[in-house]
């Protein structure tokens, strides 16, 4: 991943029985992109200052490592990649309107990062921390392993105990974000100010939000007194942050792998909410609630999430466990892997 870890114990081991790591973090820039590659894929190789607004720029990295790739005869393990086919794919399917020359800029990344998958792919090995990563891999012939993603280099904040009265506190990030997101956020954010009625107060702090996503919240608050909205920017210290949160939601419609954010607001004992795009690969947790347009509707959820808040008042909120993702236990999966099977 990162040449900050390329010293580590385990890593010099294997140096010296033969095997090589290399770090592909940066683009190399004399590389030409050939013309079938996306769009964004593309501008990347020219710019120094990609557009992190456009879908194909910022899903560009699998392309970094073809030049290395393409000259190398030896196995090679890459490890850490989501499945940029996936991704297009939910995209198309899960963005309700699109206009017509991005649907077909989408379509055509769709069948650009297959091809590119299935070219610089295929026999390799992989490891990615998304189950439905490995399976789409899989389907073209790509060795992918799947193991958990590890928790987060974060310390908890002690939680403070819930006093009478207190407003319950929610958090959404990157409401209208137009590379993750969608509609659902407002939808989801209408329900809960709705639901609020029978609440003595309700603060929603929206973290990085489009000036319209802010704007289409603050317009649907604007008929219920008991509810604050707090637009913030630049946190110093999640951690401090989530320490003075109840319940975080996730309406997340695009995505791959493990949504590293909700690991986060499990390990400090924060409630979220999740689309199952958001929920996926994440282990079971009594704070974890999902939410689906079908069996399991946002309202249900909100309503178990909020019983739950209120029923631990009394008590100091335990966290749980999550085993799945100890990073000694995902590190100890990894390392065994990378000695058995890719040598």
């Amino acid at each position: 991943d990162s040449k900050a870890h390329l010293d580590h114990p385990e890593v010099l081991e294997l140096s010296e029985s033969g095997v090589q790591f290399v770090s592909c973090t940066t683009s190399p820039k004399q590389f030409q992109a050939p013309w079938y590659w996306p769009l964004g894929a593309r501008q990347i190789r020219r710019s120094d200052m990609p557009d992190l607004s456009d879908f194909d720029t910022v899903w560009a990295y699998p392309y970094w490592f073809a030049p290395f790739l393409r000259d190398c005869q030896t196995p090679v393990l890459i490890s850490g990649m989501d499945c940029a086919t996936l991704l297009y794919w939910r995209k198309l399917k899960n963005t309700s309107v699109m206009a017509p020359t991005r649907f077909l800029r989408t379509a055509a990344g769709l069948i650009a990062n297959a091809l590119f998958e299935i070219r610089y792919l295929r026999s390799r090995h992989v490891h990615v921390v998304g189950q439905a990563d490995a399976k789409a891999l899989q389907r073209v012939l790509v060795r992918a392993t799947y193991i958990p993603h590890p928790l987060l280099d974060y310390q908890p904040v002690a939680r403070l105990r819930r006093q009478p009265g207190h407003a319950l506190t929610f958090l959404i990030s990157n409401p209208g974000d137009p590379i993750y997101g969608s509609t659902r956020y407002l939808r989801w954010v209408e329900n809960l100010f709705n639901h609020s009625r029978n609440e003595i107060a309700l603060r929603l702090i929206v973290h990085k939000g489009t000036p319209d996503a802010l704007c289409a919240i603050k317009a649907a608050a604007h008929h219920y007194p008991q509810v604050v909205v707090e637009p913030i920017t630049w946190v110093d210290d999640y951690s401090v942050l989530l320490s003075t949160i109840d319940i975080q939601l996730f309406p997340l419609d695009i995505g791959a792998g493990t949504k590293t954010s909700v690991l986060t607001a499990l390990q400090h004992g924060v409630h979220a909410i999740c689309t199952p795009i958001a929920a996926e690969n994440v282990q079971s947790n009594s704070l974890l609630f999902v939410a689906d347009d079908r069996s399991q509707p946002f309202d249900s959820a909100l309503s178990r999430a909020i019983a739950s808040v209120k029923e631990g008042d009394s008590l100091p909120r335990q966290v749980e466990t999550l085993n799945l993702h100890s990073p000694k236990g995902c590190g100890a999966q990894f390392w065994n892997y990378l000695k058995q099977d890719v040598r």
